[in-house]
């Protein structure tokens, strides 16, 4: 039965109360509408985050993977490139101590007795020939020049004896020790002793 109230203007329906409990509720449930759905887009984007994460972790893993990797083939390259390097001159070596060996040999079968002067100079000679046939196969070779004159190219000096002779000035006298070049580039100068006129020096200044 609908009821009817009384006024000024006239009489207004008024909606039953059963009607204002049911529009609260589609609110109410408007809203745990909207709640949820937002919940869900919460909870996509957490597993989206969740998934680029994992993958960012996966692709870190692999990169560590490939970094060890690539570490212990770098160290095994190292160690059998220095080996490679290495076993050629540790031959080289070998074979020169077999020749201090012979050398040895030769000097103890006259012991006791004076030794020869030339048999101590030609095995000295030996094992100074096989010592440079070790460093020919390094592309070392001894320098064989001996020029009269200074040569700043190859030679040091180390030593100088002073002379009144212009003509003697920069005159080698002594090659104290010996020059080598590797693929023809100077690995150790050769030390000399020199002349050097004082005349000329003190002009100079």
């Amino acid at each position: 039965m609908v009821q009817r109230r009384a006024s000024a203007g006239g009489s207004q329906r008024v909606p039953p109360a059963g009607a204002s409990v049911k529009a609260d509720l589609d609110r109410i449930n408007n809203s745990v509408n909207r709640l949820a759905n937002s919940f869900r887009v919460v909870e996509s984007s957490v597993v989206k985050v969740a998934e680029a994460y994992q993958r960012i972790a996966r692709a870190n893993q692999r990169k560590e993977q490939a970094y060890d990797q690539l570490y212990e083939e770098l160290r095994a390259y190292k160690d059998n490139f220095l080996l490679a390097a290495q076993k050629p001159l540790f031959k080289d070596i070998i074979l020169l101590f077999d020749g201090v060996r012979r050398s040895l040999a030769n000097f103890e079968q006259h012991e006791g007795d004076s030794l020869p002067k030339e048999q101590v100079v030609t095995c000295l000679k030996h094992l100074q020939e096989e010592v440079l046939e070790v460093l020919y196969r390094r592309d070392i070779e001894l320098i064989d020049e001996h020029p009269e004159r200074l040569n700043i190219d190859f030679q040091k000096p180390v030593q100088r004896i002073e002379t009144d002779n212009p003509d003697e000035d920069r005159q080698v006298v002594q090659v104290v020790r010996e020059g080598f070049r590797m693929n023809g580039v100077l690995l150790r100068a050769q030390e000399v002793i020199v002349k050097r006129c004082v005349k000329e020096e003190q002009e100079t200044e």
